[in-house]
């Protein structure tokens, strides 16, 4: 699942504790912590290119941080990078804004500036809905639309109007649906995956989870790697047509508040 995965990557067990806390408090469901570079990087490519961010604490367990960002952003190029320093100190922060990262944090600084800087990175956590949560489906196949529709009267959402591939980024943007269904035309897909990969980068809708539905063959080669970075825009591919004891399970999982 790619909801916008938080890393925590701290060498003292405290801090990693305390800053994993700090995440989850704020909202942040997704968080995964490591030790050492080596570790982040396994988490990292074991992800599935869901995360979009990583908390790097100044001291790691295996080699010094400014030493082992480059490392990190070699196993994941597009993830964010929040640097975490112990104290105010002008040579470190010099090296490691040298390194691109987004923000450059002191701890003595409190935790609500850190969550500012998490937010301005990727967004703020995707809250609980009110009430049943939202689902848009997006295509093209009319008739697959209205099958679409019948299967998902069974799960307990609310089903908004269908939209086709062309005015879904206007329609998501209007509705901000909690979770979006992408029907990838049989001709055509890379339409279909260049707007899920437009959702990923929108404010509004970088936490809703995608589901894309393609053909066998086409679903069977997808996941985990759309891109020549290993970076996913969605968060599951399903078979068309879709089965019913397949996708409604999926979407339970990808809408659990």
């Amino acid at each position: 699942m790619a909801r916008a995965a938080i890393l925590v990557v701290a060498g003292n067990d405290e801090q990693r504790a305390a800053l994993t806390r700090a995440l989850a408090a704020a909202g942040w469901r997704d968080v995964s912590a490591a030790a050492s570079v080596a570790e982040a990087v396994a988490t990292v490519r074991g992800g599935r290119g869901q995360f979009a961010c990583a908390v790097v604490a100044e001291r790691l367990a295996d080699v010094a941080a400014v030493d082992g960002i480059p490392i990190l952003r070699a196993a994941a190029p597009t993830l964010k990078v929040i640097f975490v320093a112990d104290r105010t100190d002008e040579r470190l922060e010099a090296r490691v804004r040298a390194l691109d990262v987004f923000f450059y944090h002191v701890a003595a600084d409190g935790d609500g500036e850190l969550l500012e800087a998490l937010a301005a990175a990727v967004g703020r956590p995707r809250m609980p809905a009110a009430g049943p949560p939202s689902v848009l489906v997006v295509g093209d196949d009319s008739a697959l639309l209205d099958a679409l529709r019948r299967l998902l009267a069974r799960a307990e959402v609310r089903l908004l109007p269908p939209v086709p591939l062309a005015d879904a980024l206007r329609a998501c943007r209007e509705s901000k649906p909690d979770l979006v269904i992408v029907d990838l035309p049989d001709g055509r897909p890379a339409d279909g995956l260049e707007l899920c990969r437009e959702l990923r980068r929108d404010p509004c809708m970088r936490h809703a989870p995608l589901v894309v539905l393609a053909v066998p063959s086409l679903c069977d080669g997808v996941p985990g790697g759309c891109g020549d970075d290993g970076w996913s825009p969605f968060d599951l591919c399903c078979r068309k047509p879709p089965d019913p004891a397949e996708l409604l399970p999926a979407l339970r999982q990808l809408l659990d508040p």
